[in-house]
This record gives C-alpha cells, structure tokens and sequence, in this order.
C-alpha cells in the first residue's frame, strides 16, 4: 500500500524521492547508510514522536510525506469521512512539518490535521516491527480487528461495519431532516407574524401615495410649529414680556421723584402698558395658533 516516500532536509537527508513498486520491497546497505533514517521518516510521517535534532543542521525545517493507495474496502476512508477529511483520487498522503524548535505540523490529503489524528490513520495503514517492537500489538485499536481475524470472522465485522455505516448515514440523514423541520417552523412562525402585522396595518389601494402627501403636509406642519414655538419664546416672559415688566417697574419707582401731574415719565408707562397689553394678546394668538395646528409628532 505505500507507494512514494518524500524527504526533505531530515536529519542526514538533505533531500529524496522514492518511489515503491507492488509486491515487497527490501532497503540494503551497510551500517550507517540511513536504512534507519528512512524507517524513522516514515514512522514520522505516520504520527511518531519528533526529536529536535530531527531537522538537518542549516535548515529552518524537515518535511516528511508518505503516500498510500488503500484497497476501497479499508477502514481507512472511514475514518477520513468520520474526521471531514477529503479522501482525495483513491490515495492517502501522510505529511509532517517539523521546525527546528521540535515544534511540528501534521497533514492528511494536503489538509491540516492533529497529530493524534495522524497518528491514528497512520496507525490503520503501516506496522513498524523492530527488534524490540510492535506496534500495532500495542495499539487497542488493532486488538478487535486481530481478534475477528483469528475468529475467522472478518466477513461478519464487514456486515457489521456496513450496517454501522447505514446506520450513521440514516441517522445523519434524520438529524438533517429534523434541523430543515426546525427551519421550516421558524419560517412559518415569522411569516405568521408579518401577515399578522400587515392585518393589523390593513394597507389600502393607492394609500402610499396618501400617506407620502400626509407626511409632507405634516413635516411643513412641524416646521411652522417650530417657528411658533420659537415666536412664542420670544414674547413669553422670559423674553420680551418679561423685559418690558421689569423696565415698567424700574420706571414706576423712578416716577414716584416727580411729584403732581406734569410728571414726565407718565407718557413712558402708559406706551410701555399698552405694548404689554398688546404683547400678551399677540403671545395668546400665538400659543392659539399652534394648538390649532395640532401636530402629531407620533404620527409622523
């Protein structure tokens, strides 16, 4: 199942390509002519423990890649579907970025992914046997599959595994199904409330252009009922009747040093007593004005 293995810049290697045929194939040489460091590559590749002297002296970083082609039936392409990994043209390629820090990055399909993740793919497509090791036998992912293989009962774990597989799409299917429901119910729930709201506003034929009219006579409306309250303002106490008290009353105090009839102020009071009386006429048309205009301000 594997077919290709791409190093570059780990540990001695500064850079190599190769490519496995079918059937088996055997890596000889002397001691020390990197045998090992193409096992560890490859168990690199496949979610093995980085070193940090792992990446080649000089380079800011090492990259390992396996590529395997599966059979269509392996456990494999169920855990990439399980995990929404993209399966890719019927290969599986294995990668790992290590820095020269130890810090490393792991890929499936060109996808990222967790090293734990890698690990367990990594786990489903390669055995590492050494002198010392084994690990699939240390893995309990491999221990069911060891045991149906020696019961014999690896067509009854295929049934199996393709019903489990109904089952997760049927059960996918349903939670779909039950979350476009939920949709649908929202929808409705709102679509009731506008038209409720559009019974309630009973909009009629042509009223667009009524309303539009309405808003303009009422937005002039406001501005003459802003020049009222500004006029208003003016002549109301604190403005322009309120000045006109306070000199009347200055000037009746100052009066009372001209004593008999000639006093030469009388005139003044008697002009200031008529601007009030007619300021506080003018004020009351005012205020008479701008309570007949009877402006909505919510209705506009």
């Amino acid at each position: 199942m594997l077919t290709a293995l791409h190093i570059e810049d780990f540990l001695l290697i500064e850079r190599l390509s190769l490519t496995l045929g079918d059937g088996l194939t055997a890596l000889t040489g002397e001691t020390g002519a990197g045998k090992s460091i193409l096992l560890e590559a490859l168990g690199l590749a496949a979610g093995g423990r980085p070193g940090r002297g792992g990446v080649r002296r000089g380079a800011s970083r090492g990259v390992v890649a396996a590529a395997f082609e599966p059979n269509a039936d392996h456990p494999v392409w169920a855990m990439l579907r399980d995990n929404g990994l993209d399966a890719g043209d019927d290969q599986v390629i294995l990668k790992r970025v290590q820095s020269a820090d130890g810090k490393s990055r792991a890929f499936i399909n060109d996808q990222p992914a967790s090293v734990a993740l890698l690990r367990a793919v990594g786990e489903t497509l390669i055995e590492i046997h050494g002198q010392h090791d084994g690990v699939s036998f240390l893995s309990a992912a491999a221990h069911r599959g060891l045991l149906d293989d020696y019961a014999g009962a690896g067509a009854l774990a295929a049934a199996v595994a393709k019903a489990w597989e109904a089952l997760r799409q049927t059960q996918a299917a349903l939670d779909e199904r039950r979350r476009a429901k939920d949709a649908a119910e929202r929808e409705a729930d709102y679509l009731r409330h506008v038209v409720k709201e559009l019974a309630d506003l009973d909009p009629q034929a042509d009223e667009e252009e009524k309303l539009a009219g309405a808003r303009a006579e009422m937005m002039a409306a406001q501005k003459i009922a802003e020049d009222l309250s500004a006029a208003a303002a003016l002549v109301s106490e604190d403005g322009l009747e309120g000045k006109l008290s306070a000199a009347s009353r200055r000037l009746t105090r100052a009066s009372a040093a001209f004593p008999g009839e000639a006093n030469p102020l009388s005139n003044a009071l008697d002009r200031i007593d008529r601007a009030l009386s007619e300021l506080i006429e003018a004020r009351s048309a005012v205020e008479d004005a701008a309570e007949r205009l009877g402006l909505d301000e919510g209705a506009l």
